[in-house]
């Protein structure tokens, strides 16, 4: 199944294709408002960036994750298990 939203443009139209109008849209936030309530919503951050895509984030998140050192997991120490018969039992 493709994704639905791919970018910016494609956020606005699910939105609207939902009932809301898109009173504003600044760089980095969407507007929008629910018209059977009058109720307005500003939705802020990465994703509602002007230049914002999908690829572009796994491309930034690509990037950071490489840019970062690998750094070993430490040693698990494993606690003896437990005897699974009562203490005493005959085997």
């Amino acid at each position: 199944m493709p994704a639905l939203i791919h970018d910016r443009p494609s956020i606005t139209a699910v939105l609207t294709a939902a009932g809301f109008d898109l009173p504003r849209a600044g760089k980095n936030y969407i507007t929008v408002r629910d018209p059977e309530t009058e109720e307005r919503s500003r939705l802020k951050g990465d994703l509602f960036r002007e230049d914002w895509t999908r690829e572009n984030i796994l491309s930034e998140r690509l990037k950071d994750r490489l840019a970062r050192p690998a750094v070993p997991k430490p040693a698990r120490l494993h606690r003896p298990r437990r005897a699974s018969w009562p203490i005493g039992a005959k085997l």
